[in-house]
């Protein structure tokens, strides 16, 4: 953050950790009705450690922006907008929020998406492209999250 500042960097957002229980990729093992449906759910505790870090991210975020004079340091909450999608899917328009459009949905990431792996027909109605990153369609929703929030104070 001081090379940003030092580098000229005056205003800066810092992004949190989303709610990492919830990842395809964590929720693999979480089987909660007869594997015929594959019912996955998120896991609490690692989405616990998430709220924790961010809490604290929060803080250091407070102390730097005191720290580095004339510069505003900004969180951006991610963490609240996955979980309204996860919560709340259709009124995003999504149907799969726990699996991932390409390949199987819980372990392909990444370099691991080929055209070999597949994906899904209709992307956009998926959260997750991948084991663990959203589509273009929930980083369209945290953007306008990022902008409704974090623009008043810029």
């Amino acid at each position: 953050m001081y090379r940003l500042h030092d580098a000229g960097a005056r205003r800066i957002t810092v992004a949190g950790l989303p709610p990492i229980g919830c990842l395809p990729q964590v929720t693999l093992g979480t089987v909660t009705l007869p594997r015929i449906f594959h019912k996955r759910i998120c896991t609490e505790n690692q989405n616990t450690d998430s709220q924790l870090y961010n809490q604290k991210l929060l803080k250091l975020n407070f102390l730097l922006s005191q720290r580095l004079r004339g510069s505003k340091i900004l969180y951006l909450d991610i963490y609240t907008p996955i979980m309204d999608m996860i919560k709340h899917p259709h009124k995003y328009g999504l149907e799969e929020t726990l699996k991932g459009c390409c390949g199987t949905g819980f372990l392909e990431a990444g370099p691991l998406c080929k055209s070999l792996s597949g994906t899904c027909d209709d992307v956009s109605k998926y959260l997750f492209f991948d084991s663990v990153h959203p589509t273009q369609k929930a980083y369209s929703v945290i953007a306008t999250y990022a902008l409704q929030k974090l623009l008043p104070l810029l």
